[in-house]
């Protein structure tokens, strides 16, 4: 939630809003909590045409499409996408319908086959050569052992795309970023009301992304297991 008064806010960032308060941070609570209270301007209106399910996907998906705005593609380009988690899965899509050649790498045998039907190659990451020969890697693992791949992939002057935070900090060696010319780009967040168009014009393959829908007597359960995306049904 941006302040909407600081220059940040002013000059057309407010993601970047230098007060920013998210839902689940220690000054607000998440969803969880019995009432929430947001500002109205925080809230995205969901169509009817969308159902819940679909719906929400549309804060990972807003963070992919954010992902492709941010890579400029001027020709046939090689994508790879690193991860097989919800973001990357859809990062995946999204690239596809570009004018890109795209594949995923990951370590979930049935979180990839999703990508099949998308005409989306995949293969564990572990399996990938370090040929060096991608215009573009989007790294949706926060990983040293995703980082490094991503690094070993892309070509000279390749652009990377860091897309999820480490969940802790680790050393990062820069000379084959400085050697190569590589760019490196941080990929945040993105816009749910794009997402949200996105989803209601069917620009978007939901199937196999659908959330597991549980009872909340399951609710701990679902908690910790860490699925793609879990709904909680009272």
């Amino acid at each position: 939630i941006p302040c909407a008064a600081c220059d940040l806010c002013r000059g057309g960032a407010p993601a970047h809003c230098r007060s920013r308060r998210v839902l689940g941070s220690p000054s607000l609570d998440g969803a969880l909590a019995q009432r929430v209270a947001i500002p109205a301007r925080a809230l995205v209106h969901v169509p009817d045409s969308i159902d819940d399910e679909s719906a929400l996907l549309a804060v990972p998906l807003a963070s992919a499409l954010h992902a492709a705005r941010q890579v400029r593609l001027d020709r046939k380009a090689f994508v790879t996408v690193i991860g097989d988690n919800l973001i990357a899965l859809l990062c995946a899509q999204v690239m596809a319908k570009r004018n890109a050649t795209v594949r995923l790498l990951g370590q979930h045998t049935e979180r990839m086959e999703i990508c099949e039907k998308w005409g989306v190659r995949h293969r564990p990451l572990h399996e990938a050569g370090r040929r060096a020969d991608q215009d573009v890697v989007i790294e949706c693992t926060g990983t040293h052992t995703g980082l490094g791949a991503a690094i070993g992939l892309l070509k000279p002057r390749g652009m990377l795309i860091a897309k999820t935070l480490p969940a802790a900090p680790f050393p990062f060696d820069l000379a084959p970023v400085i050697d190569n010319e590589l760019e490196l780009v941080g990929s945040a967040v993105g816009s749910v009301n794009d997402a949200i168009a996105s989803l209601a014009a069917g620009e978007i393959e939901t199937t196999g992304l659908a959330p597991t829908r549980l009872n909340l007597d399951a609710a701990p359960a679902a908690l910790t297991a860490a699925p793609l995306r879990t709904a909680i049904a009272a």
